[in-house]
């Protein structure tokens, strides 16, 4: 249903699917496309409507109006603590 369930090489293949994907909108839409953006949504909360992993793979170009920006004034989490920084690093060595 989302990134954390996963395995390795349902991750890994993701990741090369979406490499794929983006060299060929690259190809295909030849200068249009100056960059991508990779995007996955998990969770209901954080706007994923399909509860199966999947990956977007969004050609972009300048002035193109698609905006990802952080906005903090409308984030309603505080920033991480020094503690809770500490501890997702240990989570993530595990």
């Amino acid at each position: 249903p989302d990134l954390s369930s996963l395995t390795l090489d349902e991750l890994v293949e993701a990741a090369i699917v979406a490499q794929r994907v983006d060299r060929a909108l690259r190809v295909v839409l030849g200068v249009e496309v100056e960059g991508t953006n990779l995007h996955m949504s998990n969770g209901s909360s954080a706007g994923q409507d399909v509860m199966h992993a999947h990956l977007h793979v969004i050609p972009r170009s300048a002035g193109d109006g698609l905006e990802l920006r952080e906005d903090l004034s409308r984030y309603p989490h505080p920033p991480l603590t020094r503690d809770e920084r500490s501890a997702i690093a240990f989570a993530i060595s595990d």
